[in-house]
C-alpha cells in the first residue's frame, strides 16, 4: 500500500491483489491439510483477514463458498473448525459498517415484521 493510501485507507490495486492471493492461500490449506489443526489455523488467519476487508471479503464470497460449505458437511466432529467456517461465512457476507457496529454493540435491531405491515 503506498504512503498516500495508508494515510486515507484507499486500498491499492496491489493491496487487492495480495488480498486474493493470501484468501486462496489460506483456501487451498483448509481443504488440503491433513491435520486437523493446520485446517483451524487455516480457518482463523482466514477469519482475521476477512475482519474490516472488503476486498478479501470479496475474494472469499468469489472463490470460498465451495470449501467452507465442504468443511460445514464434512467436519461435523470438530466444533472449532466448524465455529470457524461459521464466523468466516458470516465475515464473507457482512457490510464492513455491519462488522464495526456489532464489535461496539451498536446492532440496530429491526421492527418486527407485523410493525412494518401495519
Amino acid at each position: 500500500m503506498s504512503i498516500f493510501g495508508r494515510v486515507f485507507g484507499k486500498p491499492s490495486a496491489s493491496d487487492d491483489h495480495e488480498d486474493d492471493a493470501e484468501v486462496e492461500n489460506l483456501l487451498h490449506q483448509i481443504s488440503d491439510a491433513r491435520h486437523a489443526s493446520e485446517r483451524r489455523d487455516a480457518m482463523c488467519q482466514l477469519r482475521d483477514l476477512l475482519q474490516n476487508n472488503p476486498s478479501a471479503q470479496a475474494a472469499m464470497g468469489a472463490m470460498g463458498l465451495p470449501v467452507v460449505l465442504s468443511v460445514l458437511q464434512e467436519d461435523r466432529e470438530d466444533l472449532e473448525l466448524l465455529k470457524g467456517a461459521l464466523e468466516v461465512l458470516h465475515l464473507s457476507v457482512v457490510l464492513p459498517q455491519q462488522s464495526q457496529q456489532q464489535q461496539q454493540g451498536q446492532v440496530e435491531v429491526p421492527p418486527p415484521p407485523a410493525l412494518i405491515n401495519a
